[in-house]
């Protein structure tokens, strides 16, 4: 029942740390994430109490290499995660759909900056594994609610263009060219 009186929360604690280390002209990185996540939901019409409990990691290790003073080259791999706000397990209608799992991400970036007194170049190609992906699913239901896509990948690349006029004007232009697949 839709109009029923309900109670979601959402409680979560996280840790975080992050390091670098340079050495001549090259630079790692690393950092980790630990989140402790747990969700209810209570129907004031009905003596129901659900629980879900979640605990997630998330780290991203990356090197960034000068080649010379304009150039540098720079990779990285992270594992990340987007945990669900409250909202995303009702449908549009209001109704408790259940709970969704957080969504969690493997991706590798390579990339290069170009950097000139008066402009700033960057292209990165990406490539990215996902689980649970949150999707706003239309067709299940007369207004639609989130789910969860098992697997999916994404690839591609960004190109990042910033040129500086002065001090106090400047242009930018990006693009991404981004292809997603449902695995």
């Amino acid at each position: 029942n839709c109009f029923s009186p309900s109670t979601a929360t959402k409680q979560n604690v996280g840790l975080y740390l992050q390091g670098q280390y340079k050495f001549n002209s090259t630079i790692l990185s690393l950092g980790a994430r630990n989140e402790w996540i747990r969700y209810s939901h209570k129907r004031a019409d009905i003596e129901s109490l659900s629980l879900s409990r979640e605990s997630i990691e998330a780290f991203d290790i990356g090197v960034n290499q000068a080649l010379n003073k304009n150039l540098n080259i720079f990779s990285n791999f992270n594992k990340a995660f987007q945990t669900p706000n409250l909202d995303y397990f009702f449908t549009s209608a209001g109704a408790f759909a259940g709970f969704i799992r957080p969504a969690t991400s493997k991706t590798i970036n390579i990339g290069m900056n170009y950097l000139t007194s008066k402009s700033k170049t960057k292209l990165t190609l990406f490539g990215t594994k996902l689980k649970d992906e949150i999707f706003f699913n239309r067709q299940n239901s007369l207004f639609g609610n989130n789910i969860s896509i098992d697997r999916s990948s994404k690839y591609g690349f960004e190109l990042q263009n910033k040129y500086s006029f002065t001090d106090s004007l400047s242009v930018s232009i990006n693009y991404a060219y981004i292809r997603a697949i449902i695995d």
